[in-house]
Parts: structure tokens; sequence; C-alpha cells
């Protein structure tokens, strides 16, 4: 090859390496911590094309990596994570840090909604008080999972009278003091370690929904499924504020909208997880217990001081407390 023919080859290579740099430049490569993996229903429904939607409406400037199964941080770390930019975007559990985001405890609060989705709306309405609390980073998009079941090992539940002298386990105080005051021993523990607790028998049973059960093998080391359908727990996905703010109000579009439609699966794909969930354990020579409307009444009647209990200790937190409550009961019904 000539000299001449040399030169223009370097200079051709040279401005491709400068384009390259300015695209690469433009670009963001942003991290997303679940503590959840590829395998988990949410994984797959919501969270991978919530990444393929900025992708593609970005048109390949916004890439998000995902790292899974608790790779950066516990289920319990995920908010501290973001606050502190070492992931930019993650699934939190408000209920792990008790008494930072009263407002949106409540979402904890029983019987309070009928299913995954019927939540996801209510907190759609209420969505204005949740992005209050969540002052330091992002909020995303956020749902409620389905309630919870009572799944125990050797003993079925069919009334509240068979709830008392059980040892169960909840999955925050308010679930733990629910079944304290039914007359279990309440038995509080991370999800982590109730498989081996109930192998064990150091708990006879436990409160969780059942869209959740099979990823933990329940169907492994429980028998009884009565349906209950207790009390839900929010999940919030939020982004590192500092993150949010250094995107381009195009990319910041792209990241709304693309939240938008997973806030539209997230409830959808919990409640038919649940009923995959179901199944799995049915399949177990797993047993659904049947459980009355009047014995449902009973459950109801002793759920009713815990609201009262969270509002007066929620007035002590905000003075929105009142004017919430109302919001609350009203969207609820609004999307019954």
């Amino acid at each position: 090859m000539s000299r001449h023919a040399l030169t223009r080859l370097a200079a051709t290579v040279a401005l491709a390496a400068g384009l390259m740099t300015s695209v690469d430049a433009d670009a963001r490569d942003l991290k997303m911590s679940l503590w959840f993996g590829k395998s988990h229903f949410m994984t797959g429904e919501v969270m991978q094309p919530f990444i393929d939607d900025v992708h593609r409406l970005s048109n390949g400037d916004l890439n998000i990596t995902l790292y899974g199964d608790s790779v950066l941080g516990k289920i319990s770390d995920q908010w501290m994570l973001v606050e502190n930019g070492i992931a930019d975007i993650a699934m939190v559990v408000p209920s792990y840090t008790p008494g930072r985001f009263p407002l949106t405890e409540s979402g904890g609060l029983p019987f309070a909604f009928d299913s995954a989705t019927h939540g996801g709306k209510v907190y759609n309405i209420l969505q204005p008080y949740v992005e209050e609390e969540f002052d330091t980073v992002k909020f995303l998009f956020m749902t409620v999972n389905t309630a919870a079941a009572l799944l125990t090992a050797t003993k079925p539940i069919a009334t509240v009278d068979d709830i008392r002298g059980q040892r169960l386990s909840g999955s925050a105080a308010a679930q733990q003091q629910f079944l304290t005051s039914l007359g279990a021993i309440a038995d509080f523990m991370p999800i982590s370690e109730k498989y081996v607790a109930l192998e064990r028998g150091t708990i006879e049973g436990l409160l969780m929904p059942l869209a959740s059960a099979s990823g933990y093998k329940m169907e492994e080391v429980t028998k009884y499924i009565t349906r209950i359908n207790y009390s839900s727990t929010p999940l919030i996905v939020i982004m590192n504020q500092n993150a949010w703010d250094s995107l381009t109000p195009e990319q910041q579009a792209v990241i709304s909208e693309a939240s938008v439609a997973a806030q539209q699966k997230l409830g959808p794909a919990y409640d038919a997880a649940d009923e995959r969930g179901l199944e799995v354990l049915l399949a177990a020579d797993g047993e659904l217990v049947p459980f009355a409307e009047e014995e449902m009444a009973k459950l109801r009647e002793k759920a009713d001081p815990f609201w009262n209990s969270y509002l007066e200790d929620l007035r002590k937190r905000t003075p929105k407390a009142d004017e919430f409550i109302v919001a609350l009961r009203k969207a609820i019904e609004e999307t019954r």
C-alpha cells in the first residue's frame, strides 16, 4: 500500500474513532440492583422489558445493566445502594426501613386491597404522597405484592381459633403484631431463613404471597394453604437523584415513559404469579383449606384496630395524616 493510501486510511480510522468516542460520551450506562434473579417473574415480565424500553426509546443512548441475586447487596440494602450511588436504580421494600416512609407503609394495612393490580391503581392515585416521602431519590414506579396467604406445615388453618398457639412468622412488624393478636406465637426472621425453620419445626407456618412461595421452595416444607389475603407489601423502584439529574431532559423523558409502562405491568404480573404459585403448591400435594366467610369477618374485625393505631401513629409523624387516610380509603373504593 502506498504512503498516500496509508495516510488516508489512518485519517479514516482516526475520524471513525473520534465519532465512536463522541457517541460513547453521549451514551450512559446505568446499574440496576435487584435482590431476586433472572428466573423471577418480575425480572422477565417487568424489569427486563423496562430495561429494553429504555434502550429502545433512547436509541441506545441509555443502557441499563442488571445485577440480580443480591450481587450488589441484600434486600435490606437496596435503599442504601441507590442513595449512595452504588446502584443507579433498584427496587426497595419500605418496610425494611420502618418509620422512614410512614405514608407508603400504608400498603401493609390489613385487607386493604383485593389484588396487586388493585393496590397498584390505588397508589397510582396516591403517587404524589409517595413521591414526597422519597425526597432524596427519584421515584420511578411502584406496586404492592399480592396479599399474604397462610402456609402451614402440619396443621390446616380453617378458623380463627386454629391460629391460636401456632408458631407463625410474618414478613414485617405489622404482620407479627396481627399474628400475636390472634393468639399465635409470632417469630420474625428473614425470608431466607424460613425454609430451614419450617423444615426443622422451629416455626409451623408463615404469612407470604403465593407469588413468592415457589421461589423459596415452600412447596417442599408446607402442605396447607389458607388464602386469608391478609396484607400486602409496597415495592418501589427508585433512582439515584444525582444520576437522574445528570441525564438530559430527553433521557429523563425516556425513563419516565418506560416507568409508566412498567407500572402497568407490575400488578397484573404479580396476580398471575400468585395463581401459578398456588398451582405449584397444589401439584406438590398441597391442600387448599376453605376459610368460611364468617371466619373472614372475624379476621377483618380483629384487623380494625390496626387501621386506628396506624392513623394515631401517622398523626405524630405528619400533619397530612387525616388527609392521607381519607385519600387512601377513597382511592381503595374508587378502584375496587
